[in-house]
């Protein structure tokens, strides 16, 4: 049975909702008000962290399928008001998803065999 990507998907969640309130942020410039645009993002810092150690473990053990999910998961996360921009990151989110996984798989996993 599979690990799933709980964790994984968690960390990632965190990290683009950071960026997503940076980026509303500055659209105006920075002003005090700015600072509620980052309770949503600062309430995920918890659940982003507390299984960071298993991270490892669940690309490890990932199917195709749930690197799929993942992948769908975090660019869904993305809301631009520029399309084109919003499209061309979801594509670097698709190719940077794919060199991580063949690094890993590449270097670590073959680096636990051996051991």
């Amino acid at each position: 049975m599979s690990l799933g990507t709980k964790e994984l998907d968690e960390l990632l969640s965190f990290i683009v909702s950071i960026g997503m309130a940076v980026n509303e942020a500055q659209k105006d410039g920075w002003d005090l008000m700015d600072a509620t645009k980052f309770v949503g993002p600062l309430s995920k810092v918890v659940p982003a962290f507390s299984g960071v150690s298993q991270i490892d473990d669940e690309i490890a053990d990932m199917t195709q399928e749930e690197y799929d999910a993942s992948i769908e998961k975090l660019k869904s996360q993305f809301d631009l008001s520029d399309d084109q921009l919003e499209a061309v990151i979801e594509k670097g989110v698709d190719k940077a998803g794919e060199f991580i996984l063949f690094l890993y798989q590449t270097f670590v996993a073959k680096e636990e065999e051996s051991e």
